[in-house]
């Protein structure tokens, strides 16, 4: 999580729902802080209390323990608190079965996982996902989308890139095609298993674009090579030049060890950068050996920027129908 830019605390929050489940993440951290801090205590208690020393006789009588029952209770009373006061209520509002968006009104994606990839597929203008079939599977169709389908002729299929427009319910439906996977955004506050042989939909509202996520996460970085892993995937944030004006470093440029050489050399000490695609899918399950390699790339954007990007995805299908593919 560090390496795609994440801070010590949560991620920001770019969801609907976000709020309410930060919040009880922050009373529950606090109630272990408080639980880790009491029984830490009494366990150093118990050291020196009933440590070996001379003249000290065990006894085999059981103690009464009116303390510990005591805590051991209000702790009890605490989880109820969490889980009847806090957990169950947001559940029913980010997740209660009268909270499903209608199709009619949110975009519906379909999500098919497998070892080791995001397959993600839009209906199209029709609004109809095309037929498919498992016999037509292959590392170039992973779906297996039959494109002699009438209505699979416009549907467009992606491999770990995802796009979604801002302020506009989203509507998943969730697969697998192998193992048990699990579909998490982190700064949705989403996290959903999925099961071979079941379609499971799990649904979202993002506030805010991938563009002002990435300004939230802006951080200052020293141009030492050695921290070259730290920035993976990360763009600088403002351009950097060298003596003679010549420009070493434009905003928007990935960063690489090779680069962060050039700038020290250059005597620039200090960039600013951000994670390229700080809105990313991960499998939150321990899918297989190769389970580090599962990681999606969701764009949040604008309603213009998704337009671009449909249209872009159009032509492209246009282009391969009159290759012949």
């Amino acid at each position: 999580m560090l390496a795609a830019g994440y801070a010590w605390w949560l991620p920001p929050d770019a969801s609907e729902h976000g709020e309410s489940i930060d919040s009880l993440i922050v009373i529950v951290h606090w109630f272990m802080a408080l639980l880790f801090v009491g029984w830490g205590a009494f366990f150093l208690y118990c050291l020196f209390r009933f440590r070996q020393r001379a003249g000290h006789q065990p006894t085999a009588k059981l103690p009464k323990a009116k303390a510990s029952k005591i805590s051991e209770i209000l702790v009890i009373v605490v989880e109820a608190v969490l889980l009847l006061g806090f957990s169950i209520p947001i559940w029913g509002r980010v997740r209660g079965s009268g909270h499903v968006p209608k199709p009619e009104d949110a975009m519906v994606i379909r999500v098919v996982a497998e070892q080791f990839q995001w397959n993600v597929h839009y209906a199209g203008k029709d609004g109809v996902f095309g037929r498919t079939d498992a016999a037509l599977m292959s590392k170039e169709n992973p779906l297996g989308l039959d494109r002699e389908d009438p209505e699979a002729k416009d549907d467009i299929v992606k491999n770990n890139q995802m796009h979604i427009p801002v302020n506009r319910d989203i509507l998943v439906h969730l697969s697998s095609k192998d193992v048990i996977h699990s579909f998490g955004v982190p700064i949705l506050r989403v996290k959903q298993d999925v099961i071979p042989g079941i379609s499971q939909p799990v649904w979202f509202k993002a506030t805010k674009t991938t563009d002002d996520i990435r300004l939230e996460m802006v951080d200052t970085y020293r141009t030492n090579p050695k921290i070259a892993h730290l920035l993976i995937d990360h763009v600088a944030m403002a351009e950097y030049k060298g003596s003679d004006g010549s420009v070493l470093l434009a905003k928007g440029d990935l960063i690489n060890e090779e680069m962060l050489t050039t700038l020290s050399s250059a005597g620039v000490e200090q960039i600013e950068a951000a994670p390229r695609v700080p809105t990313q899918i991960a499998c939150a399950q321990l899918c297989g050996l190769n389970h580090f390699r599962m990681r999606g790339f969701l764009h949040i954007d604008s309603e213009t920027q998704f337009a671009e990007w449909v249209a872009e995805e159009e032509e492209l299908l246009a282009e391969e129908e009159d290759e012949g593919y």
